[in-house]
């Protein structure tokens, strides 16, 4: 179970990554045991995630109902949480990274929370009108490239490997999301799987 001392200390271990203070990763328990507790921050991330997907619905196929588009939206979210640390993991063991990993998925998978914290603002200020279109559409982009410059900071201090290795593994995680995110649009569609 995890403590909420546990909770706060990873939360501020990510906000000092944020800040490009490589001491943020004293702040995670890197272990096994913190390894699997630092999946809870996937659980606290899902209710902005379901914030996200209603900001913006893109009105789902005709046809389609709400269940299984929340369904295999919700699939996809788990096999989020779950492909990128999978791939990684025979990663880090290709580049003799493998003493580093748990502490770099640790570091990631709490991160999240940040990310969400940056993005929901940013999409409810677009979708909401509190800005022009075109400054909602800069400020997402700037939130996209501060939290992608986030993960590659993330990447080259907790795992020790250099900045090209890190913007890799950014890249890695964009296709691996991209790829679940097609997958689970292509299921959503009418006669998909059937």
């Amino acid at each position: 179970m995890l403590s909420a001392r546990e909770f706060a200390y990873a939360l501020y271990g990510a906000y000092r990554l944020a800040r490009l203070d490589r001491h943020g990763m004293a702040y995670f328990e890197a272990t096994i045991e913190g390894f699997w507790r630092s999946f809870y921050a996937a659980a606290v991330v899902a209710p902005g995630y379901i914030i996200l997907l209603l900001l913006h619905p893109g009105e789902g196929p005709a046809g389609v109902s709400w269940l299984r588009i929340a369904l295999v939206d919700g699939i996809a979210y788990v096999i989020g949480w779950v492909a990128f640390p999978l791939a990684v993991f025979y990663l880090a063991r290709a580049i003799d990274r493998s003493e580093e990993y748990i502490g770099y998925i640790v570091a990631y998978n709490w991160a999240q929370v940040l990310q969400i914290g940056l993005l929901l603002p940013a999409a409810a200020a677009s979708v909401g009108g509190l800005v022009p279109s075109r400054l909602g559409e800069t400020l997402g982009f700037m939130v996209m490239v501060a939290i992608l410059f986030y993960q590659w900071f993330i990447a080259k201090t907790a795992l020790g490997v250099t900045a090209i290795v890190a913007v890799g593994l950014v890249l890695l995680d964009l296709v691996l999301g991209g790829v679940i995110g097609l997958i689970a649009g292509n299921m959503i569609r009418p006669g998909a799987g059937t």
